[in-house]
């Protein structure tokens, strides 16, 4: 553990102990805390406390409209905001600070606090005034839902047994499973019910019926978001207050951009994104992997692929999540020495790097990777990718490889790589995209799922044996030999998907001698001639060629060729 994250936690212990104490009345520290300390360590002294914010993927990917796919980056950095707005809200209202929220996992933000009625009464007007904020102007595409379990100096120490240390956990999630089943107070279902489309319109862009913009196609916040999306995702710095114009957070608040002059000066909430300034004023440091290639959100250009004259137009989209993040969190310490280093502290630190990763670090990869693609939303241990669709393929790689290294190995990730036409609307995309990424997760994680849901490969076995091996192989004879047509590999691509016919490996070898007669390096071919045939009669080896070869057309197809 780093004395950063040892010091946090013990300023969040410190101050919540110190309201719990001033609410039971409890002056004489010394007494309560050290000579009857056996006992105060065994009273519920703290409330482990999160919230999840539903509808996130509804709200930022189900908008169809022409030009949607500018605002998806504006809508992610939006929901974002939402939660640290949240966040700071809390804390401020229980009289705490960013030490006490704990950290971010699964798509909830934990926080430790006081057992107190104070804090309690705090919560259930937060929840119940927030969700008529985001009902009135989302409808019900956003919902924010809260959950808490009472815990003690005991619950949370070292040496925890593994079942009472999830069982606070599992109690919150209950508690927010269970609210999310209910769609909303009886004051929100009655006034959503009493909502009535204006002249018969929705929105053009998120289809909402309330809150339409006369004169215009479109809704009061989509109206907002298109003119504020240029300063959401070029301006680093950003404000909330109370001076309307900006998007609004609920609480009669809202968020504009600010010079790096004003966030100097100014006494607001304040905060800055993937970037540390010098200030006498309190910020929050906002880290986001927001990396792109594209001075503007014209993800067409991905398929255009105006930077080389092959492989095929296709958009890519690629999802990758750490695996096991929920056991990683409640039990990821247990089998060490009977579970003595289970604790919040240890917790709380490996969720704070796992997300450094997922949001400082994924961003600094692309930029040296030079990545053809742009970061859409980063939830949950998950983040969102669109770009060109090889250039994907190979960051997705590198991504394998450096989260092996930072965890030394310990813990893996698992990616769906989708591939689609231009025409094919982003809220599509998202859910194929999210029903690969899911094939790979329940392939025992460490997977890889591309372009197919019956293309699923551990991510192991499709590094060294398809991409490395297969695909080196079949690179290095075709861009080095006269034989440039692809009817060639086709053939090839047909014979392996049969493989298993007793006539198919007579066809290979009649193919192969007939290729041989006009290829110049005769012994290069004879190199790639003798592996074709010894992968050929392996069913499991036929296999991985075959997607090489896929692999291999797909970048190199160039757009008159067969299969355009």
């Amino acid at each position: 553990m780093s004395l950063y994250d040892h010091l946090k936690l013990t300023a969040a212990f410190a101050g919540a102990i110190q309201q719990y104490l001033q609410e039971n009345s409890i002056t004489d520290y010394e007494e309560a805390l050290l000579k009857r300390e056996k006992n105060f360590v065994k009273k519920k002294v703290f409330l482990l406390v999160a919230f999840d914010i539903s509808g996130v993927n509804d709200f930022i990917y189900t908008i169809t409209s022409e030009g949607a796919y500018k605002q998806l980056r504006s809508r992610a950095f939006y929901v974002s905001i939402i939660n640290e707005w949240l966040s700071d809200t809390l804390l401020d209202r229980c009289n705490l600070t960013r030490a006490n929220l704990l950290f971010s996992s699964m798509g909830k933000t934990y926080f430790l606090l006081a057992n107190t009625c104070e804090n309690k009464e705090v919560i259930s007007n937060l929840e119940k005034a927030f969700n008529e904020f985001l009902a009135k102007t989302y409808s019900l595409k956003l919902q924010v839902h809260f959950g808490m379990s009472e815990v003690s100096a005991n619950d949370l120490q070292n040496n925890n047994m593994q079942d009472k240390y999830s069982g606070m956990f599992e109690n919150i999630e209950q508690q927010i499973k269970n609210k999310k089943l209910s769609k909303g107070s009886g004051k929100i279902l009655r006034m959503l019910n009493s909502e009535v489309p204006l002249d018969g319109r929705e929105c053009s862009v998120c289809h909402s019926i309330s809150n339409l913009e006369r004169d215009t196609s479109k809704c009061y916040f989509c109206m907002k978001l298109e003119k504020f999306s240029n300063a959401i995702q070029q301006e680093e710095n950003f404000v909330v207050n109370g001076q309307d114009g900006g998007l609004p957070l609920g609480f009669d608040k809202y968020l504009h951009a600010l010079s790096n002059d004003g966030i100097l000066t100014s006494n607001d909430i304040t905060y800055t994104k993937n970037k540390f300034n010098i200030g006498s004023q309190p910020k929050t440091y906002l880290w986001i992997p927001d990396y792109s290639d594209l001075e503007k959100n014209e993800f067409n250009l991905y398929v255009e692929r105006n930077w080389t004259d092959r492989g095929i137009k296709r958009l890519g989209a690629l999802i990758c999540g750490i695996d096991d993040l929920k056991w990683a969190m409640l039990a990821g310490f247990s089998e060490q020495n009977g579970g003595m280093f289970m604790s919040l502290s240890r917790s709380s630190t490996l969720m704070r790097r796992l997300n450094m990763f997922l949001q400082v670090y994924l961003n600094s990869f692309a930029k040296e990777m030079k990545l053809k693609g742009t970061f859409i939303h980063s939830n949950g241990g998950e983040i969102f990718i669109l770009g060109a669709w090889d250039s994907l393929l190979d960051f997705a790689m590198e991504i394998n490889k450096k989260f092996a290294e930072w965890t030394g190995k310990k813990m893996s990730v698992s990616m769906g790589l989708g591939i689609f036409s231009k025409k094919i609307p982003i809220n599509v995309i998202s859910e194929k995209t999210k029903l690969l990424y899911q094939v790979a997760k329940n392939n025992d994680g460490d997977s890889i799922c591309l372009f197919d849901q019956n293309i699923c490969y551990n991510l192991e076995d499709f590094t060294e044996n398809v991409y490395g091996e297969k695909f080196s192989e079949v690179k290095e004879f075709f861009d080095n030999t006269n034989e440039k047509g692809s009817s060639f590999i086709y053939t090839l691509i047909d014979l392996l998907r049969n493989s298993t016919n007793k006539l198919s490996f007579a066809r290979l070898v009649y193919c192969l001698a007939k290729v041989e007669e006009r290829i110049t390096d005769k012994t290069a071919f004879k190199k790639f001639s003798d592996k074709i045939v010894e992968w050929f009669n392996d069913p499991m080896e036929a296999m991985n060629l075959e997607l090489a070869l896929m692999i291999y057309v797909y970048k190199n197809r160039r757009e008159n060729s067969r299969g355009k």
